[in-house]
């Protein structure tokens, strides 16, 4: 195992997911206490307004697809304030599941052989985590930079001083890569897993805006970004033990240090071109995550519009209800929704709807003269 000196992942990661667990249900709980009353009396009103509609005649539609909106309506609002349905279905699942995806990549993955020192191996048994590869490479660069070090002092006390003195900056120079590699990875690693639980935290706002409409885009963009940090952590795994096993690589290929300028020289260009291809590496898995989550985003759209479509109808039910507005106004609703009749349909649903009231106010019109004479 790693030096417990330079256990750094394995300090920051040590019991993340407990403490981040509690807080996500902690904020999500009180969440649910403030969108609580105003969802039930969104809904309340939204089915009395409805059953007025279906009373009065001003809203004529199928009771079966008024009712399996309210049903779509009510699923939505269970989800987003249920504790105990919310809290293990899905802040659970993206809490746990990424690190669980990951930890399985890594241990299933072929470690690489034969390059890492004793004092920085792995223990037998152990489970391969990305805070543990992270250290183990850390492990390793302070390793190599500490005997590069040392060779610098045994210069010291020659009349090659100048050599000495390169010695030393290459070993700051090998430290400070490890560090920087290691640090900027387990930085994108935290701030994606952070980012998620708070996410996670508002989750119950952001499902309660997938009710309606106008507000659905405000779930989509919360759901894109829960399945953007989710991908990234995971790919960060499957990125780090690829690029730390080429980094592990590296140190060993390092030659012995000899008294050569030249060959200091090569080493300092060596270690500062790895280091900058790895940063630009980590910092490239960002913008994959991030297509990704857009597509994942996407596809999300399509759920979150179903979801929604139990409550795409409010507006125009309520209109209907309380203004008294025809069935054409009702359908034009609909329509702008993208949920009922082609322009063409509709179109011809009005002349027929107005033939026939051409045709009922003619009979009428005889019925009163017929009575008159």
């Amino acid at each position: 195992m790693a030096d417990p000196t330079t256990r750094i992942a394995y300090f920051l990661f040590d019991g993340i997911t407990p403490t981040i667990t509690d807080f996500v249900n902690s904020v999500s709980g009180e969440m649910m206490k403030i969108v609580g009353p105003a969802a039930g009396s969104l809904l309340t009103m939204y089915v009395l307004l409805w059953g007025v509609g279906i009373a009065t005649g001003h809203v004529q539609e199928p009771f079966t697809d008024g009712m399996k909106r309210i049903m779509r309506m009510s699923i939505i609002v269970s989800l987003a304030l249920t504790v105990s349905i919310y809290q293990a279905n899905v802040s659970n699942f993206f809490l746990t599941a990424p690190i669980a995806i990951g930890s399985d990549l890594q241990e299933n993955a072929t470690v690489p052989g034969g390059t890492t020192t004793a004092q920085c191996a792995e223990t037998p048994g152990e489970t391969v985590e990305f805070a543990t590869t992270l250290d183990v490479s850390l492990c390793e660069g302070f390793d190599i930079g500490q005997q590069i070090w040392q060779q610098g002092t045994s210069q010291s006390g020659q009349d090659n001083m100048g050599t000495a003195i390169a010695y030393y900056d290459l070993a700051i120079l090998v430290d400070l890569a490890a560090g920087t590699m290691v640090g900027i990875a387990a930085g994108i690693l935290f701030v994606s897993y952070i980012a998620m639980a708070i996410l996670l935290a508002v989750g119950p706002f952001f499902i309660i805006m997938a009710i309606f409409q106008g507000t659905q885009r405000f779930f989509e963009s919360w759901l894109g970004q829960i399945c953007n940090f989710a991908i990234l952590f995971i790919i960060m795994d499957v990125a780090i033990e690829l690029i730390f096993s080429f980094i592990e690589n590296f140190y060993a290929s390092l030659p012995a240090p000899t008294n050569s300028s030249g060959q200091i020289i090569v080493d300092f260009i060596k270690v500062v071109t790895v280091t900058l291809a790895i940063i630009v590496v980590l910092l490239q898995t960002r913008s994959i995550a991030a297509h990704l989550g857009d597509g994942a985003h996407l596809q999300g759209q399509n759920l979150a519009g179903r979801l929604a479509s139990m409550g795409t109808g409010a507006a125009g039910v309520a209109r209907a209800a309380m203004t008294g507005s025809s069935v054409k106004v009702f359908a034009e609703d609909w329509q702008a929704s993208g949920l009922s009749q082609t322009p063409s349909q509709r179109l011809a649903l009005d002349n027929s709807l107005s033939a026939t009231s051409r045709r009922i106010r003619q009979s009428w019109q005889d019925s009163n003269t017929a009575s008159e004479a």
